[in-house]
Parts: structure tokens; sequence; C-alpha cells
């Protein structure tokens, strides 16, 4: 089974890249085209961010999103041919 990892944990990542890349969150959330206060709920974890914003944060923060997965051991898959 594939699980995706607690959002809280996500946003930390976020967070940590933009800070080792240099940018202040306003500047990022600028880059981003979305206003500073959306930004900043994403990275606290409390608003997730819609599927082209997370796009552009892993592409200009160089986040795997394959990364961000969990593989857990499941059992065998059932396929309905």
């Amino acid at each position: 089974m594939v699980i995706f990892m607690n959002y809280k944990e996500f946003a930390d990542i976020i967070k940590t890249k933009r800070k080792i890349k240099g940018y202040k969150a306003y500047e990022f959330a600028m880059m981003l085209g979305i206003q500073r206060i959306r930004y900043t709920r994403i990275e606290n974890g409390k608003l997730e961010p819609n599927f082209t914003e997370l796009m552009m944060i892993s592409k200009l923060l160089d986040i795997d999103l394959t990364a961000i997965y969990k593989n857990e051991k499941t059992s065998q898959v059932k396929h309905f041919d």
C-alpha cells in the first residue's frame, strides 16, 4: 500500500527547503502567484495546496514528489481482467 505522508510533515519539508533556498515566505508566495497569507497557511500545514500550487512548489524547491510517499507491505492486489 502506498500512503501519503502526514501533511504536516510535508509542510515542514516545504518550509525547510524554502529557507535553504534563501527565500522569504512573502517572496516565495509572489513566485507562486498567490497571496502571502495563503502560502503561510500551506507552509504551516493548515491548508493543502491545490494541484497547480503543489507542482509549482515542488519544481521551485526541487522536491521529488515521489519521495514524499511512504511504502508499506501490502497483501496481493487482485486484478479483475
